[in-house]
């Protein structure tokens, strides 16, 4: 029996109403050696508050903290083992350095994901496909103690984090990640274009 597809278990009946791009973007499966590739551009763009922290962000390696427009970048996507999530890394290639950023999104039960950065900070959140888009829905941030999912009120400097996905082909996809503080509105953005290159199994 082949292994199931993480994401299929989070979209659960909606995998089925899905784009062709997303099931291809999406096929990791558990305890596997797939491996997907996609390649496009991104823009990162930030605001003053952004810039009061960037040197503690850029330390913690957990977001791009360099401003872009339309850089190439690569992702791959693979999956951890033990416990199961489903792993991103990223390449942003701007023109002095190359910029890795990396995460893995655990699932944690029913559409709910927590997407660790940096090693111990999360962000948890929930899937959904809405009106043709796979939407990324803020719940928390949370800092990992052992094997315990603390939530801190960062959403005091960063605001919340939402995510949207929308197929422009059956092979490529537009994204775009956005963070909005309750008081000083937009905070924190990268977004971008992609063409799902190549999956192996």
């Amino acid at each position: 029996m082949s292994n199931a597809i993480i994401f299929q278990k989070i979209f659960d009946e909606k995998w089925q109403q899905l784009p062709t791009v997303f099931k291809r973007h999406y096929a990791i499966r558990e305890n596997s050696d797939d491996k997907i590739v996609a390649k496009g551009t991104i823009s990162v763009d930030f605001s003053w508050l952004i810039s009061l922290f960037r040197p503690i962000i850029a330390s913690l390696n957990i977001l791009p903290t360099k401003r872009a427009k339309n850089i190439p970048i690569t992702v791959i996507f693979t999956c951890q083992k033990k416990p199961t999530a489903f792993c991103f890394n990223r390449i942003f290639y701007y023109p002095d350095k190359p910029f890795a950023f990396n995460s893995k999104q655990i699932p944690i039960g029913g559409n709910i994901m927590i997407e660790m950065t940096g090693g111990i900070f999360g962000w948890k959140c929930s899937y959904d496909y809405i009106n043709n888009e796979v939407v990324l829905h803020h719940h928390a941030y949370v800092i990992k103690i052992f094997s315990w999912y603390v939530r801190i009120p960062l959403e005091l400097v960063m605001g919340k984090c939402e995510a949207q996905e929308k197929a422009i082909s059956d092979s490529a996809f537009q994204m775009k990640v956005q963070f909005t503080h309750f008081l000083f509105g937009f905070i924190y953005t990268y977004y971008g274009k992609f063409e799902v290159e190549q999956v192996t199994d």
